[in-house]
């Protein structure tokens, strides 16, 4: 609303019903009980998410190109991250040397999901952008139960069943 961005009625529905699905696996997680404690966090974590959603957009809107924006942030991340790390005694650049594949990867993944998102931002409304975005943690369960072969619950099922209509109705809308 305050950068002028709107939504169709099937768009909304979609965050609506994504947003949902966040909430079922979250009850899930808890046997259906509601943790204050939990709940105090997770509303912390979406008025942040939602800090860097905008400043995001913002970001992209600003520079008017996604790459570029996405990695001037990415260095400056590196080296503020790397510095921070380096001050406390960590050793930054490790993990690539003991399993080089395993943290390229990581990198390169972790990059090109990023710049999906600002890619997003830059050509639609932040809202569905940042719905979508939340998928990646029903993904998560499926990965968990194909590849883990953890135990997911029907609610489980459920919650990632109806983010993939989310996402549908997003995109129809």
């Amino acid at each position: 609303v305050v950068f002028g961005d709107t939504l169709t009625l099937l768009a909304a529905l979609g965050v609506g019903v994504i947003s949902t699905a966040v909430i079922l696996l979250a009850l899930s997680a808890r046997g259906g009980r509601i943790d204050r404690t939990g709940l105090l966090l997770a509303v912390l974590s979406g008025v942040s998410n939602a800090g860097f959603v905008i400043t995001d957009m913002q970001g992209v809107r600003l520079t008017g190109d996604p790459i570029v924006y996405g990695f001037t942030l990415a260095v400056a991340n590196a080296i503020s991250l790397g510095t921070y790390g380096r001050l406390e005694g960590l050793r930054p650049l490790a993990g690539l040397r003991s399993d080089p594949l395993v943290v390229l990867a990581s990198c390169v993944l972790s990059m090109v999901s990023y710049l999906l998102v600002l890619y997003g931002l830059a050509n639609g409304p932040a809202g569905a952008v940042s719905a979508l975005r939340e998928t990646s943690i029903f993904i998560g369960v499926v990965l968990a139960a194909v590849l883990l072969k953890e135990r997911v619950g029907p609610a489980r099922w459920i919650a990632a069943a109806m983010a993939v209509a989310g996402v549908a109705l997003i995109r129809l809308g």
